[in-house]
């Protein structure tokens, strides 16, 4: 019966440690639909290749001007998108 009862405590979730979702082979951040990965992100509207992560490519495709250059290829309702993902993660995290 002990068995039984250690399938349901929690299966074998706890034994791996949480991902985060940018790190390498699971980037399920909305940014990367957008960008190519690697290194650093690369743009599919403009070809800029942007430094310091997909949080700074946020900015880039929303326009804030937050540490990168706006793109000006970005058709508008991704830009409204990126802007809306942007002003969630800053509420989010204050």
């Amino acid at each position: 019966m002990s068995g039984s009862a250690s399938n349901s405590a929690g299966g074998t979730s706890a034994s791996l440690p949480p991902r985060s979702k940018n790190s390498v082979g699971n980037r399920t951040d909305i940014g990367w639909k957008y960008g190519t990965d690697g290194k650093k992100v690369k743009c599919n509207y403009c070809s800029k290749i942007n430094n310091g992560g997909i949080l700074r490519f946020k900015h880039h495709l929303a326009g804030t001007r937050y540490d990168s250059e706006p793109c000006v290829s970005v058709p508008e309702e991704i830009r409204a998108l990126m802007m809306k993902v942007v002003s969630d993660a800053k509420d989010a995290s204050a």
